[in-house]
């Protein structure tokens, strides 16, 4: 029974001391990296920065969190962030955003209020701390602007895994969103749709694809190194508004140029009017937008339905086309 006593006791001291050095050292790395961004030429200023949890977790709580690049002109705060992991799982966390958060921008400061907003993050257990996957959780989220416009989102799901060895590139990653009640700000629907003949909220939208990098997405990355997009290929989007439903499915890759390479099939139901509300979005000049309507026109005869269109969105040669009509550049990733 003595014997036990003892290895119990010293199984909890050794235990103990795993938990102390950890907990001293995620302190210590993030105060670290502070410290980096500083040296960088950042604003990243903390009230407070404490690890707890003992025994089974170390939970970091932040708070009056000040991050910025005055460069750039970014800047993040937050009254408190909070990053949660099992002592005997570091390499698992979740993060904890508050419920309001402020952004400011090269164009404007942000308020971002949500009732959750919560990640799951899982690393590889190496010293590159190389992502492995993701998962982003979002409940009634509210982003406004300080000149008064306000967007909305009812429920969202972000998640990522690294592609499976042999199924995709190199450093390749399988993403998935979906986003319900999606409501736009006052100023965008006056643009699109004036008269309010849409719905309020555009009510679902889904994409499912993979994204491949020409390098790992690590602790490299977040120090600056940035992996950048070598290709993408869309298995499926799916938006729904009202009476409006536009799928989309392809391949692109990303030229020396960094611009788009590749099609992407494109069906559009009731595509006239989204058109229309496109044209007046400032998407395509009214000019441009019939002749697109014209072409298209013709297409939709030879389906047999006019109102649904299939047609390709082709990236080539720096160019882009839907379908036969030339619409300017290729985007650049």
């Amino acid at each position: 029974m003595k014997t036990l006593l003892v290895l119990v006791l010293v199984a909890t001291a050794l235990y103990s001391g795993y938990w102390f050095v950890g907990a001293r050292a995620q302190q210590a790395g993030l105060n670290a990296w502070l410290d980096a961004q500083r040296a960088q030429g950042w604003v990243a200023e903390t009230q407070d920065l404490s690890v707890m949890g003992y025994p089974n977790r170390f939970d970091t709580r932040i708070t009056g969190l000040e991050l910025a690049d005055p460069n750039a002109g970014w800047a993040w705060s937050a009254p408190e962030f909070q990053i949660l992991a099992l002592s005997y799982k570091p390499n698992h966390i979740i993060a904890v955003w508050p419920g309001q958060q402020t952004m400011a921008t090269p164009v404007g400061t942000l308020l971002l209020e949500a009732e959750r907003m919560r990640g799951s993050v899982i690393f590889a257990p190496n010293t590159r701390l190389t992502l492995d996957r993701t998962t982003i959780e979002l409940e009634a989220v509210a982003l406004s602007g300080l000149a008064g416009w306000e967007a909305q989102l009812d429920e969202g799901l972000l998640s990522t895994r690294r592609s499976p060895d042999g199924t995709a590139p190199d450093f390749a990653h399988d993403i998935s969103l979906t986003a319900t009640g999606l409501s736009l700000p006052d100023g965008l629907r006056d643009v699109v749709d004036r008269a309010r003949e849409m719905p309020e909220q555009i009510s679902d939208v889904v994409v499912v694809g993979t994204v491949a990098f020409d390098k790992p997405w690590d602790r490299l990355a977040v120090e600056g190194n940035t992996p950048r997009m070598t290709g993408a290929s869309l298995g499926r989007f799916e938006a729904n508004w009202g009476p409006l439903q536009l799928t989309a499915k392809g391949e692109v890759s990303v030229r020396a140029d960094r611009s788009l390479q590749g099609e992407i099939d494109v069906e559009a139901r009731n595509w006239k009017r989204m058109l229309r509300l496109a044209t007046r979005a400032g998407v395509f000049d009214a000019d441009t937008g019939r002749t697109i309507e014209r072409g298209l026109d013709l297409l939709a005869r030879f389906g047999g339905d006019q109102t649904r269109i299939k047609v390709p969105l082709r990236f080539d040669g720096g160019r882009t086309w839907l379908g036969p009509i030339p619409l300017g550049p290729a985007p650049k990733v």
